[in-house]
């Protein structure tokens, strides 16, 4: 018996509640015999070999405590959970002799299912590196790394729709193309739906999702729209359309409850218009940055510009 250890401290109703019964107060109180006696019950339902039955004294506590120390935890089973408990509580009493080191004493090991290892306490799964090596070697060659780059760097890549165009001013294909975006912006809605369909089927103006990019196509229709500024017949036409690269700011119109409108429709109507004008104006100020960078382009890209837009859209041949 180790006598260096106080035992009131040890045998607590405390202690008893932490190990579920697996240790009980030597002396419960009268007011503690029903609960005592619940928790005899549960550990003895458990059936541990390990810790067989409920103890209230050292000399059965400390066998059990050096089997368990010197056992894998594994084969601990339940005993495992009020062995730490009290491992610890000896340790802070001041008997460290149960504190488990990792083989200074022989270890019981338990029979263990293929493809797992006890890693210190922890039952952990093994890799099983022939069969890890093959199943990747069969992976990577399954999979085009490439193709793979490719995705990455389409997920990552910022769009500037300004660029994007100025680009596409390299080839003279585009400057037919600026006219249809140019003449989309003063369509009504049911002619622009058509105009999409087919733009739909140019890669270049798709966005990562493989939709119809609304930012690269309004980009081109301003770049044209700005060419012909000045020429009477594109600004009559213009009038209602406000073109960020030319510093034009967009301006909300109110909206007005209607007759038919509950007050709570209405409400709903004007949250929606308001969230959806918000947006709109944050995309605008995204484009007007670009003003400078459109008063910029090469004279002669601009020419061809106006004479494609006044071509395509106003029937105008310069």
């Amino acid at each position: 018996m180790t006598t260096s250890v106080d035992i009131a401290r040890v045998f607590t109703m405390d202690n008893a509640r932490k190990t579920g019964g697996a240790v009980l107060p030597g002396s419960p109180a009268p007011t503690e015999t029903v609960e005592v006696e619940k928790l005899r019950a549960e550990w003895a339902a458990k059936s541990n070999t390990k810790w067989p039955t409920s103890v209230s004294g050292f000399k059965k506590l400390l066998p059990i405590l050096t089997a368990c120390r010197d056992s894998d935890p594994v084969s601990n089973g339940d005993a495992e959970a009020p062995y730490k408990v009290m491992a610890q509580v000896m340790a802070d009493n001041g008997d460290v002799q149960y504190v488990r080191i990792i083989g200074a004493k022989a270890v019981v090991k338990a029979a263990l299912p293929t493809g797992y290892e006890m890693a210190g306490s922890k039952l952990v799964a093994t890799v099983d590196i022939a069969q890890f090596q093959t199943e990747v070697q069969r992976l990577v060659a399954k999979i085009d790394l490439g193709w793979v780059s490719k995705s990455v760097m389409k997920q990552s890549a910022e769009q500037d729709f300004f660029y994007l165009v100025d680009q596409m001013l390299e080839v003279e294909e585009s400057y037919d193309l600026i006219g249809l975006l140019s003449a989309r912006l003063l369509m009504g809605k049911e002619d622009r739906d058509v105009i999409d369909t087919q733009l739909g089927k140019v890669t270049i103006l798709l966005n990562k999702t493989g939709k119809l990019s609304q930012g690269l196509v309004r980009m081109g229709g301003f770049i044209g729209l700005a060419a012909v500024k000045g020429e009477p017949i594109a600004d009559r036409a213009c009038r209602f359309v406000v073109n960020p690269l030319l510093g034009q700011d967009v301006v909300d119109r109110p909206v007005v409850q209607r007759g038919v409108e509950t007050a709570d429709e209405f409400k709903i109507r004007k949250e929606k218009h308001d969230r959806t004008f918000l947006a709109y104006k944050a995309i605008m100020q995204e484009m007007k940055a670009y003003k400078s960078a459109y008063e910029n382009l090469p004279k002669d890209k601009l020419d061809k510009v106006k004479t494609a837009v006044l071509r395509v859209a106003f029937q105008v041949v310069v």
